[in-house]
């Protein structure tokens, strides 16, 4: 008897991607340890009239406001006492905050899919429910492996170019298009920046996928012996 396709397998493994590489983007995207290590190698702390702790703080509170901030940021220069960013940052922080956040909520939303659907498996059939979801963790993860392999082919082969598609794409305004000469947020955050950090995503995705495909064929592995 063929066995009847199970479309709960498939969409757990379509989620798979979607998952490690959102745990990669969020985990990454707010280490502050990083973009320190950012600061000093693009020689950031120069282009600023402030401390190192100060433009530290500025940041913190920037990644503050794009997790869990509303309205305008209002930041500060703790030199001046006048506004840190000027209206147009201001507006395009408003929108990159806005997708931030957004990419929280569709998280949780796949995560929830997820853990409904492993439930439903479970349900179905007990005995096998290890089983299958090593198979779907295995498949999940090969299949992220390939997709971001794809990306990363896509991001840097011109990623200027890709830079630019990206905001296309994404921001309605064309307030991301900002003068590194007086704008506080691109002397911060120039391009090399976000290339770097494409970069760490993308390898963090492909790390996080390969051990658990070895974990998962290894667990399997163990699991066939054991029932011989």
């Amino acid at each position: 008897m063929r066995k009847r396709f199970n479309p709960s397998k498939l969409v757990l493994i379509l989620i798979i991607p979607i998952l490690i590489l959102s745990i990669s983007f969020h985990i990454n995207s707010f280490d502050e340890d990083y973009y320190h290590e950012q600061f000093e190698k693009n020689s950031i702390y120069q282009q600023f009239d402030l401390t190192e702790q100060e433009l530290h703080q500025i940041n913190h509170e920037l990644l503050d406001y794009l997790r869990h901030g509303h309205g305008e940021i209002n930041l500060t220069n703790p030199q001046t006492t006048q506004k840190f960013y000027n209206q147009k940052e201001t507006t395009h922080l408003i929108e990159v905050r806005e997708l931030i956040q957004d990419s929280l909520i569709l998280f949780y939303f796949f995560l929830t899919i997820f853990i409904f659907l492993c439930l439903i498996i479970y349900l179905r059939n007990k005995k096998q429910f290890t089983k299958n979801l090593l198979i779907i963790l295995t498949t999940g993860n090969m299949l992220n492996i390939i997709f971001t392999l794809i990306l990363s082919a896509l991001m840097f082969t011109n990623f200027s170019k890709f830079f630019t598609n990206f905001h296309l794409a994404l921001f309605k305004t064309d307030t991301w298009l900002l003068n590194p000469m007086t704008d506080n947020l691109i002397k911060m955050f120039p391009q090399q920046f976000f290339y770097d950090i494409g970069l760490k995503i993308i390898s963090n995705s492909i790390i996080i996928s390969v051990v658990l495909v070895l974990i998962s064929l290894y667990t399997y592995r163990i699991m066939k012996n054991v029932e011989k």
